[in-house]
C-alpha cells in the first residue's frame, strides 16, 4: 500500500479536492504529503467495488495505461501493476501483440519494450480509490455537490467551498487549498464569475467523434488487441478491441463528422466489418457479446485557459479534464492526469517557497501544449479550419503513418512518442522529415498480418 511519511509534511492543515475520478484521486494522493487532512468530494455515490458509476460516462469504453502513465502510477502506488495483474488485467508489449493498421496496411510487429496494461475503467479506479482512501487524513464525501467557492473578504484567496448534500442544509467546508478536478463537467468558470473573476478563454476542437463500445468474451487469436484510426480527410471510421481482465475484451468503434457507429447488434458488427482491416470484424463475429452497446458522444477536445486570468485567486488550483480534455480516441487522459499530479507535487514541495497559484496553472498549460497540438491538428483537419502550422503538421503526421508499415524503426519512434517516453522531435529527424514532406505517398495495398521484427531499427 502507498504510504505518506509524516516527517515530509509541512504545516498545512486541510485541502479539498473536488472530484474523485482519476485526476482527483491522484491529486489527493499527492496532497497527503503536504496536508494533514484531504477532503475528497464527489457528486456520485461511489461504488464499493469494481462497478461503473454515473459520473464517468466513458467508463464502458476501452482503457489502458501507456508506459509513461503506468510508470508514474507505480511510483505513486508501489505494487499497483502487480495488483492489477493479479486481478486479471493483461500486460503486453505494444509492438508485438497489439496490431495497428495504418494507411491500408498493418504496422510491423516489433519488440518495442513499451508495455500496455489494459483493464476496465472501474477496475483501475477502484484500486486507486482504495489505495488513496487508506492514506492517513483522506476523508471521502460522496453524494456531495459543490455549489461555489468561498473566499476571504478581499476576494483574493479561496478559503473553501459551498456544498449541498441530499437531506442536509447547504453548508461550507473550509480549507487552505482547493483543487478542482471535476472533469469535463466542472463548473469552475461559473464559480470564478460568482467571485468577480473574468471568464477564461475556452477553445473547443470537435471532429464530431462518437464512440460505441461493447464487451465480449471468447475473443479468438493470439493478439491482445488491435486498432485502426479514423484519419482525415477521407477515413471517417475506426475501431479497436483490447483484452481486459477475466478473459473479457472491449471493442470500441468510432466515427467522425456524422458517421456514427450503430448501437444495434447487426449494425455494430456491420460497422466493424466495414473498416479497412478485415480482422476486427472477423474477431467480433467469432466472439460472444456479454453487454449491450454503449454510445458516448461528448468527444470534443476542450481547453480552458485559466492560466490567462490575471487575478487568479490564491488557494485554488485546477487540473485534469477540468482544464483540458481530449478526444479519448488518442488515449492520453490518464497519463496526463498522472503527469499533472507530479507537477502538483513539485509545486507543493515543502522545501521551496510557495509560488503563486497562477504559476501552477501556467505549468499545467506547458505540460499540455504538445499533446493538445498533436491531438487537435488531426481533428481540425476534418473541418479544414486549422492554421497553416496545423495543416503542415497534419500532412507530416499523415505521411509518417503511411510509411510506418514499411519502416520498423519509424514505428518504434512513433510508439515511444505515443507512450510519452520520448519527445515528438524523434519523428522530426531531417531525413524522414524531408522524405515525408517532399516524396509522394507510396501505395499501401498489402493487408496480410505482419511478421515479427526483432531488434533495434
Amino acid at each position: 500500500m502507498a504510504t505518506t511519511p509524516r516527517a515530509a509534511r509541512g504545516h498545512r492543515a486541510c485541502a479539498i479536492v473536488v472530484g474523485a475520478g482519476m485526476a482527483g484521486l491522484l491529486a489527493a494522493r499527492v496532497l497527503t504529503e503536504t496536508f494533514d487532512q484531504v477532503h475528497l468530494l464527489d457528486a456520485d455515490r461511489l461504488p464499493s467495488g469494481d462497478d461503473h458509476r454515473r459520473g464517468v460516462p466513458q467508463s464502458r469504453h476501452p482503457h489502458a495505461l501507456l508506459q509513461r502513465g503506468a510508470d508514474v502510477l507505480e511510483h505513486l502506488f508501489p505494487g499497483l501493476r502487480d495488483e492489477l495483474t493479479t486481478a486479471g488485467a493483461p500486460v503486453y508489449d505494444h509492438g508485438s501483440t497489439f496490431l495497428m493498421w495504418f494507411a491500408g496496411a498493418w504496422a510491423p510487429r516489433i519488440d518495442s519494450g513499451l508495455q500496455i496494461q489494459a483493464f476496465s475503467r472501474p477496475l483501475l479506479e477502484c484500486r486507486i480509490r482504495s489505495r488513496t482512501l487508506s492514506l492517513p487524513g483522506v476523508i471521502l464525501h460522496p453524494d456531495t455537490i459543490v455549489e461555489g467557492l468561498c473566499t476571504d473578504r478581499p476576494g483574493r484567496r479561496v478559503t473553501g467551498v459551498d456544498v449541498r448534500r441530499p437531506g442536509h442544509q447547504p453548508t461550507s467546508l473550509e480549507a487552505d487549498m482547493v483543487v478542482v478536478a471535476a472533469g469535463r463537467t466542472a463548473r469552475l468558470a461559473s464559480w470564478l464569475a460568482a467571485i468577480g473573476r473574468a471568464g477564461p478563454d475556452i477553445r473547443v476542437v470537435d471532429a464530431g467523434t462518437v464512440y460505441a463500445s461493447r464487451e465480449y468474451t471468447g475473443l479468438p487469436g493470439e493478439w491482445n488487441g488491435l486498432a485502426e484510426m479514423a484519419l482525415a480527410p477521407d477515413t471517417t471510421r475506426g475501431g479497436a478491441v483490447t483484452r481486459i481482465e477475466n478473459g473479457s475484451a472491449i471493442a470500441a468503434l468510432h466515427g467522425t463528422v456524422g458517421d456514427r457507429p450503430p448501437t444495434d447488434e447487426a449494425g455494430f458488427l456491420a460497422f466493424a466489418r466495414s473498416l479497412g482491416n478485415p480482422l476486427l470484424g472477423e474477431l467480433l463475429a467469432a466472439a460472444r457479446p456479454v453487454s449491450p452497446v454503449y454510445r458516448c458522444t461528448d468527444m470534443a477536445n476542450r481547453r480552458i485557459d485559466y492560466h490567462r486570468i490575471p487575478d487568479w485567486p490564491e488557494g485554488l488550483l485546477a487540473i485534469g479534464d477540468a482544464v483540458c480534455s481530449f478526444n479519448p480516441v488518442y488515449a492520453q487522459g490518464m497519463t496526463l492526469a498522472a503527469l499533472q499530479a507530479l507537477e502538483l507535487r513539485a509545486f507543493l514541495h515543502p522545501d521551496r517557497p510557495a509560488p503563486a497559484a497562477r504559476v501552477f496553472q501556467r505549468r499545467v498549460r506547458r505540460l499540455l501544449t504538445t499533446p493538445w497540438t498533436l491531438s487537435t491538428c488531426e481533428d481540425l483537419a476534418w473541418s479544414g479550419t486549422g492554421s497553416l502550422a496545423d495543416r503542415t503538421l497534419h500532412r507530416y503526421l499523415r505521411q509518417v503513418l503511411a510509411r510506418i508499415p514499411d519502416d520498423p524503426g519509424l514505428y518504434r519512434r512513433f510508439l515511444r512518442t505515443l507512450h510519452m517516453v520520448a519527445s515528438p522531435a524523434g519523428l522530426l529527424r531531417p531525413i524522414p522529415l524531408a522524405r515525408s514532406l517532399i516524396a509522394p505517398l507510396a501505395p499501401m495495398t498489402h493487408g496480410s498480418l505482419p511478421a515479427r521484427t526483432k531488434g533495434p531499427p
